[in-house]
């Protein structure tokens, strides 16, 4: 949530901050405020769903350095990095697409077993640049957090707190489109929606079936031959940030 990034913030030096609006807790301009307290320089750039007209100015005159609008096109996000990071730490690399070999432009034909339960593997390894070991490691993070997910969202829901319960199914919407589960994602997308509007019938009507339809993807991940390969995270700081990565990736 917002504070954690705060005290992220506090006890690292970054160069620069990806600062999420839509946070529990703390939202992403309280976080922002708070880091101003102790760090006036630092760039941190506002990701944000609000894509309304005056919505760059207004996050611009709350202190944000930038903004990009979610979903994060990932031109978009190159060029503000590009603008923003110390010019150190920017190292460009020429790619010459008549070198590559053939076996690394089609890496999806390596994860039939995920097609088979229904992912979409070619639109998923797009968000990871074709690495499909990268691609493994958002599986295994989608899947190791999925029991924490389930809780928290029945917690929530049974609390009829929808305002955390929205947050919560638009980063299992987010991290399931990431890994190619687009008509699941469009289902998190609903119950989103009707979270924003305050419509805790709509959510009653499909709490359930989109838990059990999340449940049943996780067990048929588990089941597939794909995820014997899949790398296990060494640690929960590692996990905690491939979670993270997996909520920023850009969507469509």
């Amino acid at each position: 949530g917002g504070l954690e990034a705060v005290e992220k913030a506090r006890g690292n030096n970054f160069d620069l901050i990806l600062m999420d609006q839509r946070m529990p807790g703390v939202d992403g301009s309280k976080a922002l405020e708070l880091i101003r307290e102790f760090n006036k320089t630092v760039p941190i750039i506002c990701l944000t769903a609000d894509a309304v007209t005056g919505a760059r100015e207004k996050y611009l005159a709350q202190g944000f350095t930038d903004y990009l609008t979610k979903p994060i096109n990932e031109f978009a996000l190159e060029k503000t990095l590009m603008k923003h990071l110390p010019p150190g730490k920017i190292i460009k690399i020429e790619k010459d697409s008549q070198k590559i070999p053939e076996e690394t432009k089609s890496p999806e034909n390596s994860f039939d077993s995920l097609k088979s339960i229904g992912l979409d593997v070619k639109t998923a390894l797009k968000y990871s640049q074709n690495d499909e070991n990268f691609y493994k490691i958002l599986l295994q993070e989608y899947i190791s957090s999925s029991d924490e997910k389930l809780k928290s969202l029945q917690k929530f829901f049974d609390a009829r707190d929808i305002e955390n319960y929205g947050i919560l199914i638009h980063a299992l919407k987010s991290s399931s489109r990431m890994i190619g589960a687009t008509d699941f994602s469009k289902e998190c997308a609903e119950l989103e929606q009707a979270a924003n509007d305050n419509n805790f019938t709509l959510i009653k009507e499909k709490n359930s079936s989109v838990l059990e339809k999340y449940k049943n993807i996780i067990s048929q991940l588990r089941k597939t031959e794909i995820f014997k390969e899949i790398p296990v995270a060494q640690n929960a700081k590692q996990e905690n940030e491939f979670d993270e990565v997996l909520e920023f990736l850009p969507e469509e």
